[in-house]
C-alpha cells in the first residue's frame, strides 16, 4: 500500500512539461499564418469595377441590343454578387481564424505558466493536453479544408468571369459617351 501510495505521490509532484504541446501550437499559428497570407494574396473580382462598366454600358448605349449581349450583360452582372459572396467568405474565413488564434494562445498560455486547471476547472494533465491539442489541431485543418474551398471557388469563378471582362471592356471602348443636354 505503501508503494502505490508513493507512485501517486511521485505521479503528481513530477514536474510537468507540455514543450512539446506549445512547440505544436506555434507550428499551427504558422500554418493558420501562412494560409491567410494565401487568401490574402488573391486579387477577388472588382464589384465596383463590375458596377462602373454596367452602369456605363446602361447609361450610353444606344440602339437595339442583341440578345447574346443582353445575355453577357446578364451573367456578368451576376458576377458581382458571386464576388461580394466570395468577400463575405474571406471575411468569415478571417474571423474564424482570429478565433483559432484566440484558442491557440489560450492554451499555450496555461500550459506555458503552468497552471494546474484550466478555466472550465479541468485538471491539466498530459492526457488533457493531448486531447486538447488534438481537438486544435482539427479545428485548424477543418479551418484549412474551408480556406481550400474558397480558393477553388475563387478560381472557377475568375475562370468563368474573365471571358466576359474582356467582351465587356471592348464593348464599353466601343461605346461613344452620350451627349447629355
Amino acid at each position: 500500500m505503501l508503494g502505490a501510495f508513493m507512485a501517486v505521490f511521485n505521479a503528481c509532484t513530477e514536474p510537468r512539461d507540455f514543450t512539446v504541446e506549445i512547440h505544436a501550437v506555434d507550428s499551427l499559428h504558422l500554418v493558420l499564418d501562412k494560409a491567410e497570407q494565401e487568401i490574402d494574396s488573391i486579387e477577388l473580382l472588382v464589384v465596383d469595377t463590375i458596377t462602373s462598366q454596367l452602369k456605363y454600358i446602361q447609361e450610353n448605349f444606344v440602339g437595339p441590343m442583341q440578345q447574346s449581349m443582353a445575355h453577357t450583360l446578364l451573367r456578368y452582372g451576376h458576377f458581382r454578387e458571386k464576388s461580394q459572396q466570395l468577400e463575405s467568405w474571406k471575411d468569415s474565413l478571417r474571423s474564424r481564424k482570429n478565433e483559432l488564434d484566440n484558442e491557440f494562445n489560450d492554451y499555450k498560455k496555461v500550459l506555458a505558466d503552468m497552471a494546474t486547471h484550466d478555466a472550465k476547472k479541468r485538471e491539466i494533465t498530459k492526457h488533457y493536453a493531448d486531447s486538447v491539442l488534438l481537438e486544435l489541431e482539427d479545428a485548424q485543418q477543418y479551418w484549412q479544408t474551408k480556406i481550400n474551398e474558397w480558393i477553388q471557388l475563387q478560381q472557377n469563378v475568375h475562370n468563368q468571369w474573365e471571358p466576359l471582362h474582356d467582351s465587356i471592356l471592348f464593348w464599353t471602348d466601343s461605346i461613344q459617351p452620350a451627349k447629355r443636354p
